[in-house]
């Protein structure tokens, strides 16, 4: 099962990494899906600029350089030579193999209606081709309604799609407010309206729901929550027929390691996180989110100088690790033992510029008021990958970008989820 946090990027904590935390694995891609490379001399954005000459350039120059080197004589083929010469093979590997991963649309994606097909059927159409969503029907029908994954088990999850005839889009989320005292401790209830959880609601609520209309689409969506106790996610534990729920765990300490395990959830640096196993989950180990009390972030006492968070903050903080339970991957850079690694392909359909700097929910989350018609396309994707194919790979990413694993010396991808169904895919 997936064990690993993904954490909120504090306020003005200047963090670009994810701290100990290691992202989850993700399948090799098929050759047949590498990512793609920007060719020398390529703009960022996809434009062509390369050609057979280009490509021949790149063969003939180091030749090049390497015969006029040795012409001059050994004598003159100083250090200093040997090391350009490698740096000039190196920038133009460089210039080879740097990936833009620049989201592009599908030139077969429609721009405008089929003749004698209207937005409202279109739209219905389209939410067919993801699997495990209900069409049709109302939110009765949804308390009682069951996903068919490929292991053939047929499970309760605790996040539910239904569209409704009005081509509302509902999200249903089973939910249970507990807290640990320690990470191996039996949970204990928190009041549903107690103050952080009716916050809780409330950022999900205001983030997640949209309208989206675009030259093709029209639709709605509507978040609704099942509350629940501690009593529902035992019984879920012992029986894999039973409705599952999402731990939301406020206060305390997190269940989803053993003790001193979790770096999110130690004395002096507690923080918003969330350990997902997918929107359809596995029975027994369910989806937890963690959220620390005002008292908690205050007493944080690490370099990193992470405060509380409150009111509008604290809801795109809940808003943000809700999308990892909906399935979808952090976007903003990480670190590894190698440096850097942007996790972001910046354009107008996975996020919002503003004032030259490009905002996602799951980048920067206090920067953008609601999420793209994209994200909702991406937890649906995340969806139908764990329905059809039961399997902890299920987060979607925004960039197809290399991560290396300090614990096999292996260089690893993540492979993008950030797709284009519609080459017009604005929130309007």
């Amino acid at each position: 099962m997936i064990t690993t946090a993904h954490d909120t990027p504090g306020p003005g904590d200047g963090r670009t990494a994810d701290g100990t935390t290691t992202p989850p694995s993700q399948p090799t891609p098929h050759p047949l899906h590498r990512p793609r490379h920007r060719a020398w001399g390529q703009r960022a954005g996809g434009a062509k600029q390369a050609s057979w000459r280009s490509y021949a350039s790149l063969c003939i120059l180091p030749l090049f350089v390497f015969g006029i080197i040795t012409l001059t004589g050994c004598n003159k083929y100083t250090e200093a030579a040997k090391e350009g010469f490698k740096e000039l093979v190196a920038e133009a590997d460089d210039a080879i193999n740097d990936n833009d991963d620049e989201t592009q649309a599908d030139p077969s994606d429609p721009t405008a209606l089929p003749d004698g097909v209207t937005k409202a059927e279109f739209t219905t159409d389209f939410f067919k081709k993801y699997e495990g969503i209900q069409i049709g029907g109302s939110a009765d029908d949804i308390e009682d309604a069951t996903v068919k994954v490929s292991t053939g088990d047929v499970l309760k999850p605790a996040v539910k799609y239904l569209l409704t005839d009005d081509n509302t889009l509902q999200i249903h989320l089973w939910l249970a407010y507990v807290s640990y005292d320690t990470p191996d401790a039996a949970p204990k209830d928190i009041d549903k309206d107690s103050a952080l959880a009716t916050e809780y609601r409330a950022g999900v609520k205001d983030y997640w729901s949209i309208t989206v209309e675009s030259d093709v689409y029209s639709y709605t969506t509507e978040v609704h929550f099942h509350n629940g106790t501690k009593a529902d996610l035992e019984r879920a534990a012992s029986d894999r027929s039973a409705q599952q729920y999402v731990a939301v765990c406020i206060g305390g300490e997190c269940p989803a390691y053993a003790p001193g395990e979790c770096p999110e959830s130690v004395s002096g640096n507690h923080w918003y996180h969330a350990h997902p196993q997918g929107p359809v989950g596995y029975p027994g180990t369910p989806s937890v989110m963690y959220l620390p009390t005002t008292t908690q972030t205050e007493s944080n006492k690490t370099a990193q100088k992470r405060t509380h968070l409150t009111g509008k903050n604290f809801g795109a903080a809940c808003a943000h690790e809700t999308g990892h339970i909906f399935g979808l991957a952090d976007a903003y850079p990480a670190e590894d033992a190698k440096g850097v690694r942007d996790r972001m392909d910046e354009n107008d359909e996975t996020a919002v510029e503003t004032h030259g700097v490009w905002c996602n929910l799951m980048k920067d989350q206090n920067s953008v008021k609601q999420v793209l018609p994209n994200d909702l396309q991406m937890i649906l994707k995340a969806y139908s990958v764990q329905v059809t194919d039961y399997t902890d790979d299920f987060l979607q990413n925004y960039k197809t970008y290399t991560w290396y694993d300090s614990a096999s010396g292996h260089t690893k991808y993540k492979v993008s989820g950030a797709i284009s169904d519609t080459s017009d895919n604005h929130n309007d």
